[in-house]
């Protein structure tokens, strides 16, 4: 019996979409954002971009329009206020080889009032190999950064399982308008990425947590770790974050390693390395010992600020149902080391998955079922609902 080439490729792309729609985020998730300035910032779902200029009490949709029957928002990014790019994941519906490699970029140079659309010319190597069995496709997830107005870099990732990691990155030289794909096998990882200039970047991710450098644009990589400091102790795994630059030469690395014993609760220390030689070397500047599972950090304006969440129950009382909220805990540590911490109670069933911050008072929090701000460190915590309505929620 004979089967089509076509078909067979048609099988194999619809394969994991088919397998993975259980586990579907929600089109309303926020997936990531980022807070810019003390009064802007955005936020996204699958579907749609939202920008605030006022602190997240009003939000407006933003989303590049394409001319395709469905558009999904996989990556943003934002250089400024003002200038920001977006990459799209695109079908037809028409022809599953053409959609997969379906992916248009939009740049802004006002917050989003106007796009320029540019749909780049991408090959999936993959699909055309006959020795590798990883005929799976571009998934929706993406990743994007910009070192300055011209040069940016963008990482479309691979539908594969989760113990596997791969994709394929894009370039442009000037400011999103033209798009040059890498050869295949430069990347080492699909991962998030953060470049300093046009030549210097590091990227972080994979299924275990690795950190690569790369000093020639993205054309290779090589991978970077760190000697863990003496006063870690045992630790059960290592997870790195992107270096944060206050210049090119001057930056600063997060690194949670997990210290908590097998049967007792899950504990985190947190060591933040400085470097002033552009990541060449690296030393130890503070530490955060030992404190309950760190979920997710930043640093910011020479700040390190961590998170710890954990759900709380409160038995129902009455006809009451139970009630469900997240005990969400911050803790900042200083130039000085001088460390601080904040706890409240937030109305949330999920653990935080992202924050964004801008100096030691005022970031936001990413939550599995909301977004959250704050203006006083973690005392207070306001929900900031995309469509306007805002509750307070005080330290606890």
């Amino acid at each position: 019996m004979q089967i089509s080439l076509r078909g067979f490729f048609l099988a194999l792309i619809l394969t994991p979409y088919l397998c993975s729609s259980s586990n579907a985020q929600s089109p309303s998730q926020i997936k990531s954002m980022k807070l810019l300035t003390a009064d802007t910032g955005w936020a996204v779902t699958s579907k749609t971009l939202f920008y605030t200029a006022d602190g997240g009490t009003h939000w407006r949709d933003i989303t590049p329009k394409l001319g395709h029957k469905r558009q999904m928002v996989s990556s943003v990014f934002f250089l400024d206020s003002s200038t920001g790019w977006v990459s799209m994941r695109c079908s037809d519906d028409l022809d599953p080889i053409a959609d997969d490699v379906c992916f248009e970029f939009a740049l802004t140079a006002d917050a989003g009032e106007n796009w320029s659309i540019v749909h780049p010319k991408i090959v999936d190597p993959v699909l055309h190999s006959v020795v590798t069995q990883d005929h799976q496709g571009f998934s929706d997830a993406a990743f994007l950064n910009f070192s300055d107005s011209q040069h940016g870099w963008a990482v479309l990732v691979r539908n594969l399982p989760v113990e596997r990691s791969s994709g394929e990155m894009l370039r442009t030289v000037d400011g999103g308008r033209t798009w040059t794909q890498l050869p295949k096998g430069s990347l080492p990882i699909a991962g998030n990425l953060r470049f300093i200039n046009a030549k210097d970047g590091w990227m972080a991710g994979g299924p275990d947590q690795e950190l690569y450098v790369t000093h020639d644009a993205g054309n290779s990589w090589q991978g970077l770790s760190l000697s863990k400091p003496a006063d870690v102790g045992p630790d059960m795994g290592i997870d790195y974050n992107l270096p944060v630059f206050e210049d090119e030469r001057h930056g600063f690395l997060a690194v949670r390693y997990a210290v908590g014993p097998l049967l007792g609760p899950d504990l985190s220390t947190l060591v933040l390395f400085a470097t002033e030689d552009a990541g060449a070397t690296w030393k130890q500047d503070r530490i955060l010992p030992r404190v309950p599972n760190i979920g997710c950090s930043a640093v910011t304006d020479s700040i390190l600020i961590a998170s710890h969440s954990e759900r709380k129950r409160e038995p129902p009382s009455g006809s009451q149902y139970e009630t469900i909220k997240t005990k969400l805990s911050l803790y900042t540590v200083g130039p000085n080391g001088s460390a601080t911490s904040n706890t409240a109670e937030v109305p949330s069933k999920g653990a935080v998955t992202q924050l964004s911050f801008v100096g030691r008072d005022h970031g936001w929090a990413n939550l599995y079922d909301g977004l959250y701000a704050t203006q006083d460190a973690g005392k207070t915590w306001v929900y900031m609902s995309l469509s306007g309505t805002t509750q307070s929620y005080p330290c606890g």
